[in-house]
């Protein structure tokens, strides 16, 4: 009560009899409020009970009916704050403003019942300039704003432009919803799954370069990478007019017929719905500890201890750009593969 009266000091010299039980009446017997919920409604929007009956709310009533807020989606303690609107001034300016896209007024009706907040925004600070950006930078079509009209009640600087830079820094595609929905953790969770996805995709269709058939970049004379043992013939020796691999960091890196075994062979932690665990290795599951597990890297041979859904964080900081080269790994040098693999 002492936060209305904040707002709305005049009520303290209201005469409830003549001022405020019409408002109750109104509310209760025309809007068929419920009567527990009145109070709500009050409370969400005190102006409520300072606007006229006969010069407010019962014309916005009547307007909002007409426009389809009646039956299941009649007004509630939750949109009664509609009824405080012009229908002059606030109502029927957005109203023409969603059919000048292109919108019939039936299509317009299935709008704002869907999101009531497009009766309330400015149409010159909020609705235009969001618009403006989703045609020309986004390059949008307007039908998705038809089955998406919450896009307007984001925040422009703060969600909109930000996620579509992320988008477009990834080359990336999302609809509306997906793109504006999801948290700021889910939505950087989501990006990483689709990256992580394209490298799956990667290595799903390098089944042709797999350990056994993997084709090197030397003469047809030198001996395939994935045949090389101990006891080969050193590398140094290998005929080719390239320059020759001199050594192998093995500290670092695990035998090549082993390592890309683990990253394209290994049923051990694959799953369809984490096609990162292919990348990585649990060395101590700690379960008791917040779900923490010790990881190593595939790649780089480093450990981190972290959760599933933090530690593709940390693989993109351990190797960097190597999660983009490895799917390609059984098609590289020696020595481009041990040139990643410490970091080079």
């Amino acid at each position: 009560m002492g936060r209305i009266l904040d707002m709305l000091p005049q009520l303290l010299t209201c005469e409830p009899h003549n001022d405020i039980y019409p408002i109750l009446d109104f509310l209760l017997d025309e809007v068929e409020i419920p009567y527990h919920d009145v109070q709500k409604s009050i409370l969400r929007c005190p102006r409520l009970l300072v606007s006229s009956v006969e010069n407010r709310l019962r014309p916005a009533l009547c307007f909002l009916r007409e426009l389809g807020f009646v039956a299941p989606h009649s007004l509630t303690c939750q949109t009664t704050l509609l009824l405080v609107s012009s229908v002059e001034d606030t109502l029927m300016p957005k109203v023409e403003f969603l059919m000048s896209l292109g919108f019939t007024r039936a299509e317009v009706s299935k709008m704002v019942l869907r999101s009531h907040g497009l009766l309330t925004y400015s149409v010159a600070n909020n609705l235009v300039p969001k618009l403006d950006f989703f045609l020309n930078e986004m390059k949008g079509d307007v039908a998705e704003l038809k089955r998406f009209p919450h896009f307007f009640s984001f925040s422009l600087e703060g969600r909109i432009k930000p996620r579509h830079a992320m988008l477009v820094r990834l080359g990336l595609s999302l609809p509306l919803r997906e793109m504006l929905q999801v948290s700021d953790g889910g939505f950087e969770s989501r990006l990483l799954e689709f990256q992580f996805s394209e490298l799956d995709l990667h290595c799903q269709s390098s089944t042709d370069i797999l350990p056994g058939s993997v084709k090197p970049r030397y003469s047809t004379n030198a001996t395939p990478i994935a045949s090389i043992s101990t006891s080969a013939t050193p590398i140094t020796s290998i005929s080719t007019s390239a320059t020759p691999i001199t050594s192998i960091n093995t500290s670092v890196m695990p035998p090549v017929e082993e390592s890309v075994t683990s990253l394209f062979a290994s049923k051990e932690l694959q799953d369809d719905n984490k096609p990162l665990w292919r990348f990585l290795t649990v060395i101590e599951n700690n379960d008791a500890a917040g779900g923490n597990k010790l990881w190593r890297c595939n790649f780089c041979q480093k450990e981190v201890k972290s959760s599933y859904s933090r530690v593709r964080f940390h693989l993109l900081k351990i190797c960097g750009q190597e999660v983009q080269v490895c799917p390609k790994v059984t098609d590289i040098l020696l020595d481009d593969l041990n040139r990643i693999c410490e970091g080079g």
